[in-house]
């Protein structure tokens, strides 16, 4: 049977090894000797508010909405002495934050910022103790106001010491852009509402959450057209952001691409990385290298510091963003109109600076536990097994028949996907797919975050998932292990000094049950990774 044919209309789950409703099979769970895994049924209870989160694609209803009156907050870059604040307002209003370490008492106030257009405004806090829990409130006086508005109290935790257990969430591909086909505005709100019911302590975002592709079929490039992209997504990040710290990723739809700029190619689109950068950087408070956060140090006129790639700890987590796009001398996926993908993958790469970075940044770190991000294996593609084995991620050509890394990275230590087993990472999560999948390559754990406002509840590419068999030779791989599972939702993995666990968190609209096999905010299947060295991940299983 084929893995198109496991799909039955109206199914809860496209589950490779898993039994009807979620459950896991014997030979899934024991797929693997160092992970256990556990499912919880669709059918569980819900929690968190679907005020406002019906239908609709375009923007979400006005209760999900903060009003014109009101800020609209999303944290950024937390360590463990400060946090950066970015405040949307409107032209001409105060803002500045109160806060302290027990609710409803404020004991330190920032510097007061005023906004001089509708970009975001941002304020940081600094001089915080680590592993704490602050809250605060963000108060606001408008050109017309004599006295500041507070806005409802938030709260925030600075980063986590060692041995301590938090969660994070992470969400795939939201592509705004495709109503109706891929994209529910009611739904994103949704789900951006059920994260921020379990208050992560950051989310991250795996890119095409901002295609400019639209803009350039329409030939209506322009800095104000781009901004656009980035304060719609306000909206919808703003429903957790002012609690959940976010951080970005690039995905290939946001042509964020040095290809575009370095002369190679003839198009009228040559400036649109160069404004998506500059909205990025604008619009969400991301990493730089500042003695928390190791990070890419490339500047590009009309953008500054790129932030594309960047580096932090957490409790006993490292955490490892990469970014391919902004890289690469030639198309990694998709180019802009009247410039096709290269039709040879060995000519798009991360590039030697950010290869260095990433070989040191994971053969430095002593944490416990090690998560690398990115839009995708390669940047292009479809699946992580099945192509793991091919160019820089694992040295081979495409059909797996020649071995031709040493010719075509010279310098480089070994491929990427060598580098990650090497080295221990405990998970590769990546977009792009559009759905929930789950695979083993060796020791690293390949999973596929799903589309977070998909109202179609679909397994998008499910027949690149779970191969029978892999062209990487030597690797160990079990197709048992594999999991795939439909739209639409987000994770929320949950470290603790003894393991790790990662929850596929539903979002389905009131109404929709019968139609996704799900309930909302409902968590339709997890598994745990024990600890290295722990007596779990030493039992061998068959």
């Amino acid at each position: 049977m084929t893995s198109a044919m496991r799909w039955i209309a109206g199914a809860a789950l496209l589950c490779v090894g898993c039994g009807a409703a979620g459950s896991t099979s014997a030979g899934s769970a024991s797929a693997s000797s160092s992970t256990s895994t556990t499912s919880t049924s669709t059918s569980g209870s819900t929690s968190g508010s679907t005020t406002g989160a019906t239908t609709g694609t375009g923007t979400p209803s006005a209760d999900t909405v903060p009003s014109a009156s009101q800020l609209n907050v999303v944290l950024g870059r937390p360590t463990g002495s400060s946090i950066a604040a970015s405040v949307m307002t409107t032209a001409g209003t105060q803002v500045y934050l109160e806060y302290g370490t027990v609710a409803g008492v404020y004991t330190g106030t920032s510097l007061t910022q005023t906004a001089t257009s509708a970009a975001p405004v941002v304020v940081e806090l600094s001089g915080l103790a680590a592993n704490t829990r602050y809250y605060y409130r963000a108060r606001y006086r408008s050109s017309t106001d004599v006295t500041f508005q507070a806005e409802p109290e938030r709260s925030f935790i600075t980063a986590r010491a060692a041995g301590a257990t938090f969660s994070f969430g992470v969400q795939g591909d939201s592509h705004p852009e495709r109503a109706n086909n891929m994209f529910n505005a009611g739904l994103y709100a949704l789900n951006m509402q059920n994260v921020a019911s379990r208050r992560p302590d950051f989310y991250l975002a795996l890119g095409d959450d901002f295609s400019v592709e639209n803009i350039l079929t329409a030939n209506t490039l322009s800095a104000s057209t781009v901004d656009a992209l980035y304060a719609n997504q306000r909206t919808y990040f703003g429903l957790l952001g002012h609690s959940t710290p976010v951080f970005l990723v690039n995905g290939n739809h946001e042509q964020a691409a040095q290809y575009l700029l370095n002369g190679k190619f003839v198009t009228p689109y040559g400036n649109a990385p160069i404004l998506q950068g500059k909205a990025r950087t604008t619009y969400f408070a991301l990493p730089a290298t500042d003695g928390f956060y190791s990070a890419d140090t490339t500047q590009v006129s009309g953008v500054g510091l790129l932030r594309d790639y960047y580096a932090w700890e957490w409790g006993d987590a490292l955490f490892v963003t990469i970014d391919p796009y902004w890289h690469s001398p030639v198309p990694v996926d998709n180019g802009v109109p009247g410039v096709d993908k290269t039709a040879d993958t060995w000519q798009a790469t991360i590039g030697d600076e950010q290869y260095a970075w990433l070989k040191k940044t994971l053969e430095t770190s002593r944490a416990k536990y090690k998560f690398v991000f990115a839009h995708h294996v390669q940047g292009t593609f479809r699946g992580a097994a099945a192509i793991v084995h091919s160019f820089e991620w694992g040295g081979y050509n495409k059909n797996g028949t020649a071995y031709e890394f040493p010719s075509m990275r010279p310098g480089w230590a070994k491929p990427i996907h060598q580098l990650l087993n090497d080295t221990g990472v405990t998970v590769f999560f990546a977009g792009h797919d559009h759905l929930f999948g789950r695979e083993k390559v060796d020791n690293v754990i390949y999973q596929e975050v799903p589309n977070p406002a998909d109202n179609t509840y679909t397994a998008f590419n499910i027949d690149a998932y779970n191969p029978a068999k892999i062209s990487l030779p030597g690797a160990k791989y079990d197709p048992a292990y594999g999991v795939a599972l439909p739209n639409a939702g987000h994770l929320i993995v949950t470290v603790s000094a003894s393991q790790v666990t990662i929850a596929y968190i539903r979002a389905v609209l009131p109404g929709d049950e019968s139609k996704a096999g799900a309930t909302n905010n409902a968590v339709a299947f997890s598994y745990t990774i024990p600890a290295p060295g722990s007596a779990a991940a030493a039992i061998k299983r068959p």
